[in-house]
């Protein structure tokens, strides 16, 4: 008979397939239906263009100070109970990226990151993994409230005239609900280890849980406005490479459908498996409004997951092969 434990892997397995057919599903519609075959192949010389074109160097130089933000990120939170250097900080995330992307085809994108930081610090490996989860939440929080004031905007400027009024005002309810629950909950995380403490089975965990005390608003803050300026960082990304990849839209229309996609992207169960087919199928979706340059919106969704993902995991591949030898060569003096 099997555990409930296993059984809850397996519907999560058979949820991420689903995700990954319905978003390959629009794709093809989007693609094939409307546009034909031929459109989605990129020409030779045209992506040889991209490559010598001053702004996707430029958007490269962006995903340092992305990154970059990420490990201060991570400094900051870290550094109450163990202090790091930023370089400790850049390995710890590029190498959470690496076994994020090449290890956890079959488990939430995230959990990978978990992974990489703890490795590198000698704090208790389980309270290391419980302070990366205010830096995510923190990340989370950010791409959220501004996720969902752009979706109401969006909601108002294209499908407001077919909803009902009672609808709408919803649809305004629910998003001043989340624009307030999540950061009020996020500068009340000591909560967390008070709650966990109260169940009987928990209370021999509340020393670790109790890590959370460690961090007040004014920690907490910086840490947000950290992540409010990574998430500016990724969306200028987004938008710079849209117009490099010839996707007729404004800054403007760029700053109202790009955080919706990103809030879509982090809302629907993922992997390393089914991430691209969800950024490209999201990406597709909401700047048709816009545009109907399919191939240049994948083109430009892609690029960004190269750039912001794929060239950090290379790296981090690097500092965990380095890390993985001095230790194995440590072990056998």
């Amino acid at each position: 008979m099997k555990t409930p434990t296993l059984l809850k892997k397996h519907w999560l397995l058979l949820l991420k397939i689903v995700v990954l057919a319905v978003s390959l599903w629009v794709l093809y519609d989007k693609l094939v239906t409307d546009g034909g075959t031929a459109s989605v192949s990129i020409q030779g010389h045209h992506f040889i263009a991209l490559l010598s074109n001053p702004m996707l160097w430029g958007v490269v130089l962006l995903m340092c100070l992305n990154w970059s933000i990420e490990a201060l990120k991570w400094k900051l939170l870290i550094n109450r109970f163990e202090q790091v250097s930023f370089l400790t900080a850049i390995k710890s995330v590029c190498t959470g990226v690496f076994i994020s992307l090449f290890v956890n085809i079959l488990v939430p994108n995230r959990i990978g990151e978990f992974a990489g930081r703890i490795i590198y610090v000698k704090t208790n490996k389980i309270k290391a993994a419980l302070i990366t989860t205010i830096g995510s939440y923190a990340q989370f929080a950010a791409t959220a409230i501004f996720g969902a004031i752009a979706y109401l905007l969006f909601w108002y400027t294209f499908s407001a005239s077919q909803w009902e009024e009672y609808q709408g005002y919803l649809l305004i309810a629910a998003v001043a609900f989340v624009g307030l629950l999540i950061p009020l909950l996020y500068f009340n995380i000591n909560v967390v280890s008070w709650v966990l403490g109260k169940p009987k089975l928990l209370r021999r965990f509340k020393k670790i849980t109790s890590v959370f005390y460690f961090y007040n608003n004014v920690l907490l803050l910086k840490v947000f406005v950290l992540a409010v300026l990574r998430y500016a960082v990724f969306c200028t990304q987004f938008i710079l490479l849209l117009q490099l990849c010839g996707v007729q839209i404004t800054p403007s229309q760029g700053l109202l459908a790009v955080p919706v996609i990103f809030l879509v992207q982090t809302v629907v169960p993922s992997n390393a498996l089914s991430d691209l087919g969800v950024r490209g199928a999201a990406s597709v979706s909401f700047l048709n409004y816009y545009s109907d340059n399919n191939t240049g919106i994948l083109t430009a969704a892609y690029l960004l997951w190269g750039i912001n993902i794929l060239l950090p995991g290379l790296l981090g591949a690097a500092f965990f092969a380095v890390f993985k030898y001095r230790n194995g060569n440590g072990s056998n003096q």
